[in-house]
């Protein structure tokens, strides 16, 4: 029996990933494309597949603030994986502000140090301080 294969040929569907936004599409393609460069063993294969499940698994809208300074060292890796987390699932949204330019946020929520991470999902706000990986992320967000 032959099948006909179209390569490159648009075919619709209707599957949750088909409904995405192209721009979460190709920043999931982007991260997949990276992280396929950092990975070494299937240790770190499944601990990707596991974060990556557990972002998508995310039902409700989440709001993450992360306020940093421009001189903390800290809060790259906080504002990546806030980042990865927003192209990783429509519901998730991520903004950065400056504090030394928005002083009305750094009053707000009692900003002493930078990186400080605020959490919005419904069930109220959550302040946390300091460097923070993806998986303290996502617990967080609970």
């Amino acid at each position: 029996m032959a099948f006909r294969v179209s390569i490159g040929q648009y075919h619709p569907g209707t599957s949750p990933l088909h409904r995405l936004d192209p721009r979460t599409k190709a920043a999931g393609a982007l991260v997949v494309c990276v992280a396929v460069f950092f990975i070494g063993d299937a240790a770190q294969l499944a601990l990707g597949f596991a974060v990556a499940l557990a972002i998508a698994a995310l039902s409700r809208p989440v709001s993450l603030r992360v306020l940093v300074g421009l001189s903390g060292t800290m809060c790259p890796d906080v504002v990546v994986a806030c980042q990865r987390m927003a192209a990783d699932n429509p519901l998730v949204t991520a903004d950065v502000y400056d504090v030394n330019r928005f002083p009305g946020m750094r009053e707000r929520y009692s900003v002493m140090s930078v990186p400080c991470l605020v959490v919005e999902d419904g069930a109220g706000e959550r302040v946390s301080f300091g460097k923070k990986g993806l998986s303290e992320i996502l617990s967080l967000v609970g």
